[in-house]
């Protein structure tokens, strides 16, 4: 697949491929691949703005990713990735049978569907505790996503102390986030601290 474009950028195609990094598309699509890196992208108004099979221990960060019929795809053993600083509009993220994939400090706005996921088991939160400024106070906590939806969903949560966290886990089918966050990701830590956590979040 050669010269084709989506909005204006190119559709980045790439099967059996390792240690790259996309940074130009309009549609990204991995097939058997590993250690791909796919960041600051905008990829909107397509069928799929981001899909991977069979593809592991990429990094997908600080990506926007808007009005798609689906924004992230995880198709059949898409393993050991790690998925932060992004935000998802209108359209989420599907997973099927894919595991132990890292999902933090992610934005979900707006999404009929925030996830969708099958014969899948995947951390929704940092593995470790992360020192991070939230209105004007330092704290230091688990971190997991923003969900707009949240308050519709869990009415009676409250906030844990100050902290930016609420207390009620945002349950996610088979997983939950434990520590949703109360407001969009990008009030809590910069991006550039959010690019040193991911190897070791």
């Amino acid at each position: 697949m050669e010269d084709n474009t989506v909005n204006g950028k190119p559709l980045v195609y790439l099967e059996d491929v390792s240690n790259y990094k996309v940074e130009d598309a309009g549609q990204v699509i991995l097939v058997n691949c590993s250690n791909i890196t796919v960041e600051n992208l905008d990829l909107f108004n397509t069928s799929v703005g981001l899909e991977l099979w069979k593809t592991e221990d990429c990094i997908i960060s600080n990506n926007i990713v808007s009005n798609n019929r689906s924004g992230i795809f995880f198709c059949y053993s898409c393993n050991n990735n790690t998925i932060t600083g992004n935000t998802l509009d209108d359209d989420g993220i599907q997973l099927i049978n894919s595991c132990n994939n890292k999902i933090y400090l992610n934005n979900f706005l707006n999404n009929s569907d925030n996830v969708v996921s099958s014969f899948t088991n995947n951390l929704w939160n940092t593995t470790s505790k992360k020192t991070y400024a939230y209105n004007g106070s330092t704290y230091s906590s688990y971190l997991g996503n923003y969900w707009s939806d949240y308050k519709e969903k869990y009415p009676d949560a409250e906030e844990i102390g100050s902290t930016g966290i609420w207390n009620t886990p945002y349950r996610i089918e088979a997983d939950n986030d434990f520590y949703p966050l109360i407001q969009p990701q990008q009030n809590y830590i910069q991006e550039e601290n959010i690019s040193k956590w991911i190897h070791d979040a």
